[in-house]
């Protein structure tokens, strides 16, 4: 598999200090179908699209997958009890599965 890594610049205003946090690689998911983002100058985010049954949507809901893998701090915090976090960009909320894959 292939890895993207990605940094961020975080401002703690309690501490008034910047720092890089390092985040998740993003994972050559298997079977991907399409990058997404890269065109907007992001990294680029392989992705598999699927079609599944859903509670709420039902039989042939399309979803996208992606593949994360968490870098060695991030796992020790993981074992450690820390939570997965996760961040939308803008203000709308779309509906999100977390799973963890066979690989």
């Amino acid at each position: 598999m292939g890895y993207l890594h990605c940094d961020r610049l975080c401002y703690d205003p309690a501490d008034d200090m910047a720092m890089v946090v390092e985040d998740m690689l993003i994972a050559r998911i298997p079977n991907a179908t399409r990058v997404i983002g890269k065109t907007q100058g992001y990294l680029g985010l392989p992705l598999r699209d699927e079609v599944r049954n859903t509670t709420v949507d039902g039989p042939a809901t399309r979803c996208m997958v992606t593949a994360w893998e968490p870098t060695p701090d991030e796992l020790e915090r993981l074992n450690a009890g820390a939570s997965v976090h996760v961040v939308i960009v803008g203000t709308q909320h779309p509906p999100i599965m977390l799973e963890v894959g066979t690989t």
